[in-house]
């Protein structure tokens, strides 16, 4: 009776040694499912900024595909708009950074402007050769930068460092 009891009420070794692998074993698996997780989530953020701007880009180039007629697109400095040609005559209180694309509507008697503005990459539908105001405009998407150039009847955009390119295809007045 004396050997049953101490089997009963002692710890074995071996018991403990599989409690200590049990709970590695389980810390290991939390760690894996963490880690998978944080690739995911980097992975997801990369893949829907990617998505982003895809569409962005998209959207702009339909948008200046609709406008493309003769003289119907043009590349502004932010320092020649409004009807001063005067930097800060612009938007007085307001920010409106880098180049702007003016793409004219219809007639000529509108235009729609795509600029960036505080960090949003804006859209405003506006009289010709007045002055862009961010206060009436539509927010594209966000982004940190956006530059625009025309070269040999071609828009170039960089939005984020992302290169576009859409040829102008009408011909020029």
């Amino acid at each position: 009776m004396d050997i049953y009891d101490n089997n009963k009420t002692r710890i074995s070794w071996n018991s403990i040694f599989a409690m200590i692998l049990y709970t590695v074993m389980i810390a290991i698996l939390m760690v894996w499912v963490y880690s998978g997780a944080r690739i995911y989530r980097a992975e997801d953020a990369d893949r829907q900024q990617a998505s982003q701007l895809r569409k962005t880009t998209a959207y702009i180039e339909n948008k200046l595909m609709e406008g493309d007629s003769a003289g119907g697109i043009s590349v502004v400095s932010k320092d020649d708009m409004g009807s001063d040609n005067k930097a800060e005559d612009i938007n007085i209180g307001k920010t409106v950074s880098g180049d702007t694309i003016v793409i004219k509507e219809g007639d000529g008697t509108y235009s729609t402007l795509i600029y960036l503005n505080n960090g949003k990459l804006c859209e405003e539908l506006t009289k010709t050769g007045a002055k862009c105001d961010p206060d009436r405009a539509s927010v594209i998407c966000n982004a940190g930068s956006f530059t625009v150039r025309e070269k040999n009847r071609m828009i170039i955009t960089h939005i984020d460092g992302n290169k576009s390119v859409y040829d102008i295809r009408s011909d020029v007045d």
